[in-house]
């Protein structure tokens, strides 16, 4: 049962009109996460991005991070960390100090490993623009099911902007993952990314990524 759906909702994500996708801009995301344990509670971690956009002609934003999680549950944590961002505006770099609180749930249904995060981000911009706090919150599941090690998932996350008072993006992800290595993850996607106008229409907009990430465990 629990197969079949997975199944179905990876086909339902790759079924998605090839001229349409065509027709929307595109981008591409390169991750670098780092996590070192420092005992089976205490996990400190990095995450590094960079970003190309219009249709991968320009280098549009970057970002890194550090923070540490506490493990008080085997199904849950909580954590901290601070994120430096600088991105292009109006064709100027600008930047943002991101101080962000935020917890995991982690659990397994029918072998399909599942992820909860919620996470709260204090956005305080160095330009001329209000500093803001949002909420994200985004659900990941691993499916065991593959070939030679390359095993699908799916994620799905949106963006809650306290300032505009609504959601003003949404994120869905499908692609493949594996391991090369005991303590390596590489992960490479699709997403679709929606996003809502700040102008007084607040019309919603599409566009396409490609996401690699390498996970690092020390």
């Amino acid at each position: 049962m629990f197969k079949r759906t997975a199944l179905l909702a990876l086909l339902s994500l790759a079924s998605i009109s090839t001229t349409t996708i065509a027709e929307r801009p595109w981008a591409s995301t390169s991750e670098l996460i780092l996590l070192y344990n420092i005992n089976p509670e205490w996990q400190i971690f990095s995450n590094s991005r960079l970003r190309f956009g219009e249709d991968f002609d320009t280098f549009n934003m970057w970002f890194a991070d550090i923070g540490a999680h506490y493990r008080f549950h085997k199904n849950f944590n909580i954590g901290a960390a601070y994120r430096y961002l600088e991105y292009r505006v109006g064709g100027e770099w600008e930047a943002e100090n991101r101080p962000m609180i935020q917890g995991h749930w982690f659990g397994k249904v029918a072998d399909i490993s599942l992820r909860n995060r919620c996470r709260f981000e204090f956005r305080y911009y160095d330009f001329d623009r209000d500093d803001d706090v949002r909420f994200r919150n985004q659900t990941r599941a691993e499916f065991p099911w593959g070939i030679y090690g390359v095993k699908p998932y799916l994620e799905e996350e949106f963006f809650y902007s306290f300032n505009a008072d609504n959601i003003h993006q949404n994120w869905l992800t499908g692609g493949v993952y594996f391991k090369p290595a005991d303590k390596t993850k590489i992960r490479v996607a699709y997403r679709w990314v929606a996003s809502r106008s700040s102008s007084a229409t607040h019309e919603w907009s599409s566009s396409n990524e490609l996401y690699l990430a390498l996970i690092q465990s020390f």
